[in-house]
């Protein structure tokens, strides 16, 4: 682009939030219309979860979900079926700090892990996942775009056989969101049962910033077991929001936050904090820091007034 002020775009702009503080340029504001005003936080062993009544499309799915991670080196769950525990369909960020996608079954009936790592605490990262067990080509039939752009490099890929029937969308078999670990904030989470929609119907880059931003849901046929959550419902935070009425269970006490990628908060960063530190509920809260300190994630410009406030629990 052509710019005025270099203090606040860049010609070329590398990745944003990939990795611990990889990121560029002064982060403006959106000029999209659509505003995401809420999130959920997921704390350590908070999930929701639905058991489906009726069977879905066993090999077709569209998944998005917009996350902000709080503790790196720790399984998060982004959504899971669960047969048994030997035999389980999840999405996860692993302990590696890598996507991963697999359906499991003794072994693993098919395993796809990015290279790409997920460190950065202080920016929502987009997720879509596209799973079509019937398409003829093997890698089209797990697709991955992260923040709009599609992922082509993998620690492993294999993928499933053709018209292989996942865990998932079946009769009596529960899905989750969260079961695995959790301690992440969640917004804008869709599911699609049985067609594959675009990234575009989920995300758009930003006219202003050049960013992937979240976009208005519309023009979606959600399935049988389709479902989607913007966590606006403070009473109800697995309430969903398709038409489906396919509502998630609160296990756990998920609650309702203001973090979202519209409004993105500062909180502490786990990548910047002195050793022997424990941070707790979505990183807004830490024990033990006698003598030790934590930076926030986001840094203030040099100009404008700035408020915060800090609690002190106990002295």
């Amino acid at each position: 682009r052509t710019a005025s002020d270099t203090n606040k775009y860049f010609q070329t702009t590398i990745y944003e939030g990939n990795g611990a503080g990889q990121r560029v340029g002064a982060f403006q504001p959106f000029d999209n219309t659509f505003t995401v005003a809420k999130s959920a936080l997921f704390n350590t062993s908070n999930y929701l979860s639905r058991t489906p009544s009726s069977t879905g499309n066993p090999k077709k799915a569209t998944f998005s979900r917009w996350v902000k991670r709080n503790i790196n080196g720790q399984l998060n769950g982004l959504l899971s079926a669960y047969v048994s525990e030997s035999q389980k369909f999840l999405i996860v960020l692993n302990t590696d700090n890598e996507l991963e996608i697999y359906n499991y079954s003794g072994a693993y009936d098919f395993q796809v892990e990015t290279t790409r790592t997920f460190l950065d605490s202080s920016q929502w990262v987009h997720y879509y996942i596209a799973i079509d067990t019937t398409e003829s080509t093997s890698t089209d039939r797990i697709k991955i775009f992260i923040n709009g752009v599609q992922q082509t490099s993998f620690v492993t890929a294999s993928y499933p056989s053709l018209n292989f029937d996942m865990d998932f969308n079946t009769a009596s078999v529960p899905m989750y969101l969260g079961k695995e670990s959790g301690n992440v904030y969640s917004a804008e989470t869709a599911w699609v049962d049985g067609t594959i929609y675009a990234p575009s119907y989920f995300g758009e880059t930003d006219t202003s910033t050049n960013r992937w931003v979240p976009k208005a849901l519309t023009g979606i046929t959600w399935g049988t077991n389709g479902f989607y959550q913007d966590y606006a419902d403070s009473g109800n935070v697995g309430d969903d929001e398709s038409g489906n009425g396919n509502d998630f269970a609160n296990n756990s006490s998920v609650v309702q936050t203001t973090d979202s990628p519209t409004t993105n908060l500062s909180i502490l960063n786990p990548n910047d904090k002195a050793s022997g530190l424990t941070l707790s509920n979505g990183n807004r809260k830490f024990a033990n820091g006698t003598n030790r300190n934590v930076q926030s994630t986001l840094s203030l410009p040099s100009t404008g007034k700035y408020y915060w406030e800090v609690n002190l629990d106990t002295a």
